[in-house]
């Protein structure tokens, strides 16, 4: 080339350094047009292949139609109405893109028709105090469609799980955190029946041996189990050794107490209930000695100094009704005699008008359904001459009765509605703190001497205000563990419930349920603070429940015990409007 030639000659002498033969290159700009005209000519083809309805083995390809629906949903898009859950469907291009670039809201879709009892777009349906951290979720995170009309929704995997629970878990026994130490013992029972006492005590008395059940069956409804063994009711577990204790507890409604002075008009008594035994009698002898031919005995001057028939205070139903201190009986004397009058006059009525004004409308008849007027009006004529009322006969059937100086209710049997209604309005009244309610309230729930016995059995809790209480009347289902399911039902016959003696440890509900011989289970009723509960149990513990549920042997998947959502229902809208057209 005329140059130096610095890297020497070639083979045949030349210089080793040649010029390349003229290659053109093409340029970027070309390069990036080849490629997005090949990048659409696919995406074309795809859209033409996807779009053509080819199947494999079956499963849909196409990319308009994804797949058939889940069975249940399949009904709610009829004809394959795919805009029931896609609202861009067929609502033109610029819908679609918006859908495209901005998401299409399927869980909003979603909760048109499925209901839960917590927010349904948080994990779980609620807010976790000690995880704020936590964001919200779409169904579609676990719930797939499309999947065909057996497919299944609802089944998730643990991996599933352990996206959100991010411990390691590989199998049950080895991972699965330790249970609490109460578990499932967390709440209180609604029934105070002492299981440790019943079992070792009572049930071993040779007295009751025919009545003593054998084994947890006996008492435990184990044909409907589930979730619950549910007890059965009084008649069927009860009754036959306490049937009888209930009629023994009357209720004291009224009692005369003892007054300062007699305020009594001797007139009015006379003309609203007639005379006394004593003038009767007095009458007798006068009316003898004059057909004898003697003169009457003269009678001598009435007495002037007062003496009280009655040495107590008056109840505390008077005590309220009255809005007097009980312990001061130049408080109540008044109010008291002339409530005792207006009964001796008018019977009932008196009464019922100062508990409908006191207590509300319609209160009365609740709270002295059944009471004979006749029978309050006897008894306090009696009360009003100072005198003792005598009871013809014994109360047999129960009832209302007066008693000497007492208005007593006695119980017809378990759940009498009159003993019930005086202890549920006791316990409301008594919400208020009104000293003489809460007198009421304290001997209507007394264990050993309120009426019915009621509160021997039935526990009494405080509703979230301690001083507002209730009785649970029924059984209660368990509420704290809402995301948790265990069903008695495929276990008790593994563990032969009913056939086994409740001693029994190796098999039967005791396998699993254990005495707990030091609880301070009675004790933990007297507060009224549910969370404060002492079962007669030991906690139930994951070693347990390993011995049978195994890698290969037992499922221990997750979803076995474990729920996601709170307890969830359907909206009516998933019905259609037309179904709510008057």
């Amino acid at each position: 080339m005329g140059g130096p030639c610095p890297e020497g000659p070639g083979p045949d002498g030349t210089c080793a350094q040649r010029r390349p033969p003229c290659a053109p290159h093409p340029t970027l700009r070309a390069v990036r047009g080849r490629f997005a005209l090949l990048a659409f000519g696919l995406a074309l083809a795809l859209v033409v292949a996807l779009s053509s309805g080819v199947r494999i083995d079956s499963i849909g390809i196409n990319m308009i139609d994804p797949g058939p629906l889940f069975g249940a949903h399949a009904g709610f898009a009829p004809g394959g109405n795919c805009a029931t859950c896609h609202t861009a469907h067929g609502a033109g291009s610029v819908a679609w893109l918006d859908a495209f670039l901005g998401g299409n809201d399927m869980s909003g879709q979603c909760i048109t028709c499925h209901a839960f009892e917590g927010d349904p777009l948080l994990a779980h349906n609620r807010a976790f105090e000690q995880r704020p951290d936590l964001g919200p979720i779409a169904c579609n995170q676990c719930h797939r469609e499309h999947d065909g009309v057996g497919a299944t929704l609802t089944r998730l995997t643990n991996e599933q799980c352990a996206s959100c629970h991010s411990d390691g878990f590989a199998t049950f026994p080895t991972d699965h955190p330790a249970f609490p130490a109460k578990f499932p013992h967390f709440q209180e029972s609604a029934i105070k029946f002492d299981h440790v006492s019943h079992v070792k005590v009572h049930f071993e008395d040779p007295k009751v041996a025919d009545r003593a059940p054998t084994s947890c069956a006996d008492c435990h409804d184990v044909v409907s189990a589930d979730n619950a063994v549910l007890p059965m009711g009084f008649a069927e577990t009860c009754d036959g050794c306490h049937g009888t204790q209930i009629a023994q507890r009357d209720m004291v409604v009224l009692r005369l107490p003892v007054f300062d002075a007699n305020g009594f008009d001797r007139d009015a008594v006379r003309d609203a209930c007639g005379p006394t035994l004593d003038e009767i009698e007095r009458l007798e002898e006068a009316m003898a000695a004059m057909a004898a031919g003697k003169e009457p005995a003269e009678q001598g001057a009435e007495e002037t100094e007062y003496e009280s028939v009655s040495s107590d205070e008056p109840t505390p139903v008077s005590s309220y009704l009255l809005e007097v201190a009980g312990d001061d009986t130049e408080s109540y004397s008044t109010p008291m005699q002339d409530l005792v009058m207006a009964m001796a006059e008018e019977g009932t009525a008196p009464l019922a008008s100062l508990v409908d004004d006191r207590l509300g409308e319609g209160m009365a008849a609740k709270l002295f359904a059944g009471l004979n007027p006749d029978v309050a009006k006897r008894l306090a004529c009696a009360w009003a001459a100072n005198q003792e009322y005598e009871l013809p006969a014994d109360p047999e059937m129960g009832g209302w009765f007066g008693d000497y100086l007492e208005l007593r209710y006695q119980p017809t049997g378990h759940a009498d509605p009159v003993v019930k209604a005086w202890i549920e309005t006791a316990l409301l009244i008594a919400a208020d703190g009104d000293a003489n309610a809460i007198a009421l309230r304290d001997g209507v729930i007394d264990a050993k001497e309120g009426p019915g016995a009621c509160i021997k059995c039935h526990a009494v809790t405080a509703a979230g205000d301690a001083a507002a209480l209730t009785v649970d009347w029924r059984f209660r289902a368990a509420v704290d563990r809402p995301y948790d399911h265990y069903s008695h039902r495929a276990h008790l016959s593994l563990v032969q419930a009913g056939s086994t003696a409740m001693e029994s440890t190796s098999m039967g509900c005791r396998f699993c349920h254990r005495l707990d011989d030091n609880a301070p289970f009675a004790a933990s009723f007297d507060d009224f603070d549910p969370s404060t509960f002492a079962a007669n149990f030991k906690g139930i513990q994951a070693e347990t429940c390993a011995q049978c549920h195994i890698e290969g042997e037992v499922r221990q998947d997750c979803q076995l015990c474990h729920r996601y959502h709170l307890p969830a229902t359907f909206k009516p809208s998933m019905m259609g409007a037309d179904l709510y057209q008057e």
